[in-house]
Order: C-alpha cells, then sequence, then structure tokens
C-alpha cells in the first residue's frame, strides 16, 4: 500500500504547472521509475514463490 501513496504524491508533484519540456521529461522519469519498481517487485514476488515451491 505505500508504494501507491508514494505514486499519488508523485503525480501530483508531476501535475503541477512547469513549462512544458521539464513537465514531459519529469513525467517521463516518474514513468520509468514506476516501470522499474513494478519489474523489481515482480521479480522479488517471483524469487519468493520459487523459494516457497522448493521447499
Amino acid at each position: 500500500m505505500n508504494g501507491i501513496a508514494i505514486f499519488i504524491i508523485w503525480n501530483s508533484f508531476g501535475n503541477m504547472n512547469f513549462p512544458d519540456v521539464a513537465k514531459k521529461k519529469a513525467i517521463t522519469k516518474i514513468i520509468k521509475a514506476k516501470i522499474k519498481y513494478l519489474y523489481n517487485l515482480a521479480c522479488l514476488g517471483l524469487f519468493f514463490l520459487i523459494l516457497r515451491l522448493e521447499k
């Protein structure tokens, strides 16, 4: 649940009135960070699932 709250905060920062170029850069950074976070979470979940199945 913490991750979702952080994303909501991130999104509210992303919606502030930056100059257009900076805003686009910030949004792409946030999206990349989200993808990286979700990917890491998925890998971690898969790792623990494999560990459980091994036992």
